[in-house]
């Protein structure tokens, strides 16, 4: 399915559904997204939630991003996007992930293992869930640092205002600190 056409179904499911994609197992909230112009940024229209197995680290609780939290998917170089395209059966991990890489209040180590949990749980292939851990324990660092620079320069991720000119893209929408809730 191409990414129009995912994006599409995610949009039109209702809560608590998956569509086609089966029932999520341990994630609540089917992930319902609006693009910024260029569709390089997304925000969630309405929250989602991951809980751990019980047999999984008991350290890990859930995870709860909010309304309004903005992501870019799965952060995959566009030279790779033909084997892993930043949308996927990982889609709803990664935005998990790209929150605790926003908020982070876990370590970097245990964001990426709640990632390679979270894309268990959802069904992705052993293969996919082997090279895209990899890839993230071994470069996430620079997305983790970036994200602590841009925080502390005073951006926010967390959208309380939604932008009603289809136009706006993320660079400019950001500029405007009064559409943001507070974050994290």
């Amino acid at each position: 399915m191409d990414k129009k056409a995912w994006l599409t179904e995610v949009m039109k499911a209702e809560p608590g559904r998956a569509g086609d994609y089966g029932q999520i197992k341990k994630a609540t909230g089917v992930p319902a997204l609006s693009p910024f112009h260029a569709s390089d940024y997304w925000y969630l229209l309405r929250p989602i939630t991951w809980v751990p197995d019980a047999d999984d680290d008991p350290r890990f609780g859930g995870v709860t991003v909010p309304t309004g939290f903005v992501t870019d998917f799965a952060s995959v170089p566009q030279a790779f996007w033909n084997v892993l395209p930043r949308i996927g059966k990982y889609t709803y991990a990664a935005i998990i992930h790209d929150y605790l890489y926003w908020c982070q209040p876990v370590s970097r180590g245990d964001a990426d293992y709640i990632f390679k949990l979270c894309m268990r749980d959802l069904e992705v292939s052993a293969v996919h869930v082997a090279a895209i851990y990899s890839a993230v324990a071994a470069a996430g660092f620079l997305a983790w640092n970036n994200n602590t620079a841009a925080r502390q320069a005073g951006e926010k991720r967390v959208l309380k205002d939604f932008p009603d000119n289809p136009l706006i893209g993320w660079n400019d929408w950001k500029k405007n600190t009064s559409a943001f809730a507070a974050d994290c």
